[in-house]
């Protein structure tokens, strides 16, 4: 059985409220489902605070969150895309970025789009 894909959206700024740490801790729980194929594709403004940091920071609303989730789906190999430009920062923090194509092509195949 091919396992349907779901896709978690986050665009809201982390430095301004808790909608990407729930995004990541909703990816989290979901990922858990053998039957689920999870990824998380961060854009706007939730892709320019993380291209800014180059990862995570602490100092965001519910940070400390973010980095516990974020260890958990790396532990589980769900991938997380930050849509823009590639930085090396990010890849080697293993965040992948996401090409505009690549990102189209993340919501197009999602049976799912869950959008915080």
């Amino acid at each position: 059985m091919e396992k349907k894909k779901v896709l978690l959206l986050a665009a809201s700024d982390p430095r301004q409220g808790g909608r990407v740490a729930e995004a990541f801790r909703v990816a989290d729980g979901l990922s858990i489902a053998d039957e689920l194929d999870v990824a998380l594709l961060l854009t706007g403004a939730a892709a320019q605070a993380f291209a800014e940091k180059a990862g995570l920071s602490q100092d965001w609303q519910d940070g400390a969150g973010l980095l516990r989730h974020l260890a958990a789906l790396r532990r589980r190999h769900i991938p997380l895309f930050v849509e823009g430009e590639a930085r090396a920062a990010l890849e080697e923090a293993g965040i992948k970025t996401a090409a505009p194509g690549e990102a189209e092509a993340l919501r197009r195949n999602a049976a799912v789009v869950i959008e915080f």
